[in-house]
């Protein structure tokens, strides 16, 4: 039978080093314990012990393999380590430096911390009283200290999610906040977009789960928000039947801050009769009937006229991007007369009629033709120079030149997939994602999407050739953003947890 050997007070981590803890970000934090001398725990997932090492220099070996997969310059990670009752945090380097951040000691009885806190605290107290009484009318009151934004603890730090998480991270969250029900949370590049449970708009600090702004008056009735372009500027929206109300957002501050979020007015913009909202790749626009529609512009609707037969698909500040389903486009303004019409150029391997065509901003848009091998092929078009920049024949089985084949854009905007292929707009590239596979959502390098057996499925898009990862299972959570470069340094996912629905921060892991 194995028994736990007996660990000093001060468990041996390796080498110390002298990188200030204050530059390494608070997330992601490895997550690791310690319960006997042949495994390990970390993020989750069982690692037995190499030869040659302690538990805990095992732990610090694990953490540096994960801070040298770390994006930027500085190649540290944070470690929170639980041992025999005790949790330890470290910051450890990519070789395997260590710099505690505490030592919690040993060998003390379990009651006797409490107590010496209760007799400390009554005697702190009581000498508080003393000492105010004492020098009452002769000082002001000194101001209450709070401890400096860099160690300030996460929201909700290690909450479980409730479902199995997305490939390649941790099911313990770095932070977790509570969410409204019916809202789903918008992850775009950095920004974190979410309506909490007591129905605050708020963009949401990555870091630790605070709120950094909010947006005032957020309607009743909204069951979307969107992180989208007003007026050329970043703008969170929502829409009801009648209404559309915005609020411009600012950049994330450099640092955190215990002054409360920054607090912006919103505003709001009366949607004509027979209105729809549009959410555009780019901005929003209201489409009306009889080839009418409309723009948000200073806060108002400002209609336009859209060429007998085309429909507005996009916008950027005042220009609209009209198709039509034979191959046409335009970039109309209001008040002006509508330009000549351009013809969407056919990729080398098309033949025939145009089959789909959808935007990818205001800029680009993906076309799907027929091919002479009964098949189709995708092509990305650059409306600037009238040149089809990339090109991707696809199998017959794929539902990409099919009314089927719905078009999915990132939040971000400048990419969309449509059934099997992913346009990339910044780049000028296409992607293949898989032909049976359908897009849930484009965020940041990757697109998780379902098989035809409704399998969760990560395709990894920053490589040259995509990476694909099934989950083999249906319950397996999908993001609802992802941040950070490669495999991510944080997936955001929102899940049920009994009668409450939580934004778990997820590190990398598994």
């Amino acid at each position: 039978m194995s028994t736990a050997p007996a660990r000093s007070a001060r468990p041996d981590w390796g080498p110390r080093g002298d990188l200030d803890p204050a530059t390494v970000p608070t997330y992601p934090v490895v997550s690791a314990e310690i319960t006997d001398d042949r495994t390990i725990r970390v993020n989750g997932r069982t690692v037995p012990v190499p030869v040659g090492l302690s538990p805990a220099q095992a732990v610090v070996d694990a953490a540096a393999a994960q801070a040298r997969r770390l994006p930027g310059l500085t190649q540290a990670i944070r470690v929170s380590v639980a041992m025999e009752g005790q949790r330890y945090s470290l910051v450890v380097t990519g070789d395997q430096q260590v710099i505690p951040l505490d030592q919690p000691g040993h060998g003390r009885p379990r009651w006797l911390l409490p107590l010496l806190t209760a007799v400390i605290a009554g005697v702190v107290i009581l000498g508080g009283a003393v000492a105010y009484v004492s020098v009452q009318g002769r000082h002001s009151p000194r101001p209450l200290k709070t401890p400096p934004p860099a160690v300030l603890a996460p929201t909700g730090a290690g909450a479980n999610l409730p479902v199995p998480a997305p490939p390649h991270f941790a099911e313990q969250a770095v932070w977790s906040v509570s969410l409204d029900k019916t809202v789903a949370p918008v992850v775009a590049d950095s920004s974190i977009l979410a309506v909490t449970s007591d129905h605050r708009l708020v963009l949401l600090d990555p870091a630790n789960g605070g709120a950094y702004w909010e947006g005032q008056d957020m309607p009743s009735g909204v069951n979307a928000v969107h992180l989208t372009h007003v007026d050329g500027q970043v703008v969170a929206a929502a829409a009801t039947t009648t209404e559309l109300t915005y609020w411009p957002v600012p950049a994330r501050p450099a640092q955190a801050t215990n002054a409360g979020p920054a607090k912006t007015s919103a505003t709001t913009v009366d949607l004509p009769q027979q209105g729809t909202v549009v959410w555009g790749p780019t901005s929003p626009l209201v489409q009306l009937p009889n080839q009418t529609a409309g723009i948000i512009q200073a806060g108002k609707v400002v209609t336009l006229d859209i060429p007998v037969g085309a429909q507005a698909v996009d916008a950027e500040r005042d220009t609209v991007l009209a198709l039509d389903p034979v191959g046409h486009w335009w970039r109309v303004q209001p008040g002006r007369p509508f330009p000549p019409a351009g013809t969407l150029p056919r990729p080398q391997a098309g033949i025939g009629d145009i089959m789909r065509s959808v935007p990818v901003d205001t800029g680009h848009v993906l076309t799907v033709w027929p091919t002479a091998d009964a098949g189709v092929v995708a092509g990305l078009v650059d409306l600037a120079t009238a040149r089809v920049t990339a090109e991707m024949p696809l199998a017959p089985a794929t539902d990409t030149g099919t009314p089927l084949a719905v078009a999915v854009n990132a939040a971000a905007g400048h990419r969309t997939a449509l059934g099997a292929v992913l346009a990339d707009a910044t780049t000028g590239r296409l992607h293949y994602l898989g032909g049976q596979l359908r897009t849930g959502i484009i965020t940041g390098a990757h697109v998780y999407a379902v098989d035809q057996y409704q399998n969760v499925v990560d395709v990894r898009v920053d490589l040259p050739t995509p990476a694909v990862t099934n989950s083999g299972s249906t319950t397996t959570a999908i993001p609802a953003g992802v941040l950070g470069t490669g495999d991510g340094d944080l997936a955001l996912v929102a899940a049920d947890k009994v009668d409450k629905r939580l934004l778990y921060a997820l590190p990398p892991g598994r």
